[in-house]
């Protein structure tokens, strides 16, 4: 042994196998005795081996010396065979958890791809059906208000107060005591910002419309409803055309509601930050305006 740490592995001192024979062990002593013998060899490199093959053939011929560097040699074997199936169930282990790993995150880009495809094409729907009812409203042109007088409109706009919870078949009850009504339509429910709900109400000829706004003051002290006169069709005039330019009042809703949807295109539709409130509440507008 070359130090107390150390086992000096004798069998590879003398080149042999560590099965060899008594005989085998002297024939390989002598043949380096030769070589490395003082007498004839001089070098400094001489000297240790000689001194080496003298020490590997007094332990081998030694039974008891050499069953106990066999004893030893087993276990630095089985030691080294057992750190390199650890090595190699670590190395196992580290590719497994990187592939999981990497499996993991292509998923998740893929659904992230998705999730952004999905979204982007719900809006691109809602932006479509909006442009869409907006390119077909009338909207009307200032020197056709000015030169041209304004067709009879049986249609008058009216709100109340969103806290009393009218409903088309509650409105229709009201109105039809003037006469008979055509049609009804609610335009806005009242909401946080805003605390009055809006519809329009078209009667089916303009006396049934004359007879209702004669007892707008009635209307207003029953059951809290008001007329909501247009400006830009009444000329401030309350007979007549008292009643709304309806055309008017969907281009005005339209914009709003394509002013509330976040500027998106296909190239910029990373950030979408519609809630499903905001998307339902889209929605129900989007169907009230097909209704119409």
């Amino acid at each position: 042994m070359s130090n107390s740490s150390e086992i000096e592995n004798w069998y590879q001192v003398l080149l042999i196998e560590e099965d060899a024979t008594e005989n085998q062990i002297q024939v390989a002593y002598r043949k380096l005795a030769k070589k490395y013998h003082p007498d004839k060899n001089k070098s400094e490199e001489a000297v240790v081996m000689f001194e080496k093959i003298s020490k590997a053939q007094q332990t081998l011929l030694n039974q008891e010396k050499r069953s106990f560097l066999d004893s030893q040699l087993k276990l630095v074997r089985d030691r080294l065979a057992k750190d390199a199936a650890m090595d190699e169930n670590r190395k196992r282990m580290k590719v497994d958890l990187q592939d999981r790993e990497d499996k993991f995150k292509k998923r998740k880009e893929q659904d992230d791809r998705m999730k952004k495809n999905v979204e982007f094409q719900n809006m691109k729907f809602k932006e479509d059906f909006i442009k869409e009812l907006y390119s077909h409203t009338p909207i009307p042109k200032k020197s056709n208000i000015k030169q041209q007088q304004q067709p009879q409109d049986n249609t008058i706009s009216i709100k109340w107060r969103g806290k009393l919870n009218y409903t088309i078949d509650h409105l229709n009850d009201i109105f039809t005591s003037f006469g008979t009504v055509e049609s009804i339509s609610v335009i806005e429910r009242s909401t946080t910002e805003s605390k009055y709900s809006m519809a329009l109400v078209t009667f089916s000829s303009l006396d049934s419309k004359q007879s209702m706004l004669s007892n707008i003051k009635d209307l207003k002290k029953k059951f809290k409803i008001k007329l909501v006169v247009d400006q830009a069709t009444n000329g401030g005039n309350s007979s007549g055309n008292s009643g709304v330019d309806k055309s008017h009042l969907y281009r005005e809703e339209i914009v709003n509601i394509v002013s509330n949807i976040p500027n998106t295109s296909p190239t910029t539709n990373d950030n979408i930050t519609l809630n499903q409130d905001e998307e339902d509440d889209i929605l129900n507008q989007m169907m009230n305006f097909k209704k119409k």
